[in-house]
Parts: structure tokens; C-alpha cells; sequence
């Protein structure tokens, strides 16, 4: 019997692959922030160093087909500037932009031949087979992982297309699974689907009603005379570290919540950095900045910095994954959502192909690698059923 795999063919060429790690200050930064940092050092601070570019896992390990000029040591740091995006003129009093600092060192040169004689058998699995094996996924993921149309988490990638709400504030995405793996003196690509919980995108406000599952979407349900204690910790457990794009005093930011205030905006005070007697949220966005609120009564997000921003002036930006627990209420609709013919699922495997575009990728090319579009067929039987024998003394001997 004939199957079909959801595997795909590679080539790669020989060669070599130089690995390097990666030490980005600060620490701990979100992969998708390092990602953009990388980016950055390649294109605009060290263009002559990193021509052709180099792939990135957005954490540790990044890899090169040449080798980096880095100094005698085979490793350097650069410290560069960055300023956080802003639209609309600078503010008064503006901070300085933070500073980045990002250390690669040489930390070995892999020969692709040995990569082939594992495949074929002839040399056994070590370090520097795992690590070009990784190299080549790190490869494939990097195109991906800089398309401000994909939300990435780990090895999969989400597209809009075809997304389904569930209520509560949130919608499915279809993503893409992709992984290179060694087989039968071969390399492959397998590809499968995934499926991803996001934040319904839009005016922060709308996203707080739905969670809350506020029929009449009346935004004074969010006030702090209405919004009871209960509903008020559930959505902040539901928004913490969301990110927010805020929009007031001709500039756009965007930037995570922390915790929700207790109070509204017209009831929460504080002390201006110029001083002066202390001054509510509502009042400050009246008299400072001239800009009334319409609902000042609601609650305010609070931002790492200490920082109360009114609900009405902030908006999700979209593709923004939920890495919570999934609701127990919506475990059935995320399930058939998944759920696809094999037909159906072969299908949208193909449309993963050409959306994830590695025939147009520089960083494919690059490094040698070729990618068949059409998926392995191997032979395969049905196992027969196997035969349940239950211990002595038991009434029933067997089943099947």
C-alpha cells in the first residue's frame, strides 16, 4: 500500500558552517526582540561584516557559510543604540535611547561531509553532526522568523489566513510545524500543521468586554463602581504581558501590561516628575495633554515602568499568541478546529509550502539547500489487531 508522508525531500551541497555564539545584553529579552536586535547589527551597524547574512535562532547559536571578521580571537562585541518606535514628533523630556550590546565568538567549524556519512551510514551521530542538523533548522526558520506577517513559537509559524474566533477575547490560527530531519540516506523536511490561540486584535476595551462575555459591550461594565473583584483579577490573569500599542501626545508606542488598577482613571493619582500637588490619570490627559477621556471612569492598564494608561487609549495589536492554560470551555472548538480529512490536511500542508516560500529564501540558498515540493511516498501495510491475553484466574482469556 502506497502513503504518503507529510515529508519533503533536501539536497544540501558540502561545505562548511561556522558556528557562533550569541550573548545579547540585556538578558532574558523575548526571542522576538533579539530576532529584531540581530537584524539590526546585520543590516545597519555591521552590513560589511555580515555580507552574506547570517541565520539566527534568537538566542544562543547563530551560523555562517564564511567566516565573520571578528579579530584575532574570533570574537567581538558591538554596542549600539536603539531607540524605541515612535510616530508623530518627540516628546518632551524624551529618555535616551537604550543601549544593546551583542558578543559572538567562533565556537567551531563544521565540515558538511560528515553530516553525509551519517546519512549514509557511514560514521556514527556526534556534536558536530547535531549542530549542523541544527544549523540547517535554524536555515529553513529564519526567513519566517523576520516576517512581521508571521507570529512564530519555537519551530512553527501562524498565518491569519483562516482564522475562526471562540469567544472570550480570543481566535484560532493555523501555523506550520517545520523540522529537518536525517532518514534513510536522506535529509527531509517534515511539515505538519499546528494550531495556535491568539488575542482577537483591535481597541483593548472591546477585547476586555468580550472576555468578560458583556453581552450589551457597554465599556462602563469596565468602571471601577461595576467591575467586580472577581472579574477584575480573571482579566488581569488574562492580560498580563499582552502588549499594547498606546496612542496619545502625537506618539505610538507599544508596550506590555503588568496588572490592572483598582480604581479609574479619574480616581487614580499621582505625582507629576516636574512636582507639584498630585493629580489624577483623567485630569492629567484633560489639562497636560488636552485630550478628555470619554470613559473616565474605567480602570487603567499599569506598565512595568509604574505607568496608569486609560483602557480607551490602548489597542492589541494582532497575531499576539495566549500562552496560558486554554479555558476548559473552549478545548472542544480548538479540537475541531485541528481536526482535518487527510485530504484536507495534505492540502493546507502544500499552501504551508508556498506561504513559508524556501525556493525564495536568500538564507536557503545561501547555505546549499534544495527543497522538493513533492512529499515522500513510501510503502506501508495495516498491522494486524493485536491479541489482549488477560492474567490467570481472570474470566476472559483474550480479546481483541
Amino acid at each position: 500500500m502506497k502513503t504518503i508522508v507529510n515529508a519533503f525531500p533536501v539536497e544540501t551541497s558540502n561545505g562548511v558552517i561556522y558556528h557562533y555564539d550569541v550573548v545579547v545584553d540585556p538578558e532574558k529579552l523575548p526571542a522576538v526582540v533579539n530576532m529584531e536586535l540581530f537584524e539590526r547589527l546585520q543590516t545597519v551597524f555591521a552590513p560589511d561584516v555580515f555580507t552574506p547574512p547570517a541565520v539566527y535562532d534568537g538566542r544562543k547559536n547563530a551560523f555562517t557559510t564564511h567566516k565573520l571578521k571578528l579579530g584575532p580571537n574570533d570574537s567581538a562585541t558591538a554596542t549600539f543604540n536603539v531607540t524605541r518606535k515612535r510616530e508623530g514628533p518627540p516628546p518632551k523630556n524624551t529618555r535616551p535611547p537604550k543601549v544593546y550590546r551583542i558578543t559572538l565568538t567562533k565556537v567551531a567549524e563544521i565540515n558538511t561531509e560528515i553530516m553525509h556519512q551519517f546519512i549514509n551510514e557511514e560514521a556514527s551521530q556526534d556534536n558536530a553532526i547535531l549542530t549542523s542538523i541544527m544549523a540547517l533548522n535554524v536555515v529553513i526558520r529564519m526567513g519566517p522568523n523576520c516576517n512581521p506577517e508571521f507570529t512564530f513559537n519555537s519551530r512553527s509559524f501562524f498565518t491569519k489566513e483562516g482564522r475562526q474566533s471562540i469567544g472570550g477575547g480570543m481566535e484560532l490560527w493555523r501555523g506550520f510545524f517545520q523540522s529537518i530531519r536525517p532518514s534513510q540516506a536522506r535529509m527531509y523536511l517534515n511539515i505538519d500543521i499546528m494550531t495556535g490561540i491568539m488575542f482577537n486584535e483591535g481597541p483593548l476595551i472591546q477585547l476586555c468586554l468580550e472576555h468578560l462575555n458583556v453581552r450589551d459591550k457597554d465599556p462602563n461594565r469596565l468602571s471601577q463602581n461595576r467591575l467586580s473583584d472577581r472579574d477584575r483579577i480573571s482579566l488581569q490573569r488574562f492580560l498580563a504581558n499582552l502588549q499594547v500599542s498606546t496612542n496619545y501626545a502625537g506618539r505610538i508606542q507599544t508596550r506590555a501590561i503588568r496588572k490592572l488598577t483598582r480604581q479609574g482613571a479619574n480616581a487614580v493619582m499621582f505625582t507629576m516628575r516636574t512636582g507639584g500637588p498630585s493629580i489624577s490619570v483623567a485630569n492629567y490627559f484633560l489639562n497636560e495633554l488636552n485630550r478628555p477621556l470619554r470613559y473616565p471612569e474605567l480602570i487603567c492598564i499599569e506598565l512595568g515602568s509604574g505607568a496608569k494608561i486609560p483602557l480607551e487609549l490602548c489597542t492589541v495589536p494582532g497575531g499576539q499568541m495566549m500562552r496560558k492554560q486554554i479555558p476548559s470551555d473552549k478545548t472542544k472548538r480548538v479540537v475541531e478546529f485541528s481536526q482535518l480529512r487527510p485530504e484536507e490536511r495534505l492540502a493546507t500542508i502544500h499552501e504551508g509550502l508556498r506561504v513559508l516560500a524556501h525556493g525564495e529564501s536568500d538564507y536557503v540558498r545561501e547555505f546549499g539547500m534544495t527543497i522538493t515540493e513533492e512529499p515522500i511516498i513510501v510503502n506501508a501495510r495495516v498491522i494486524e489487531t493485536p491479541v489482549l491475553r488477560y492474567g490467570q484466574g481472570s474470566k476472559i482469556v483474550s480479546c481483541m
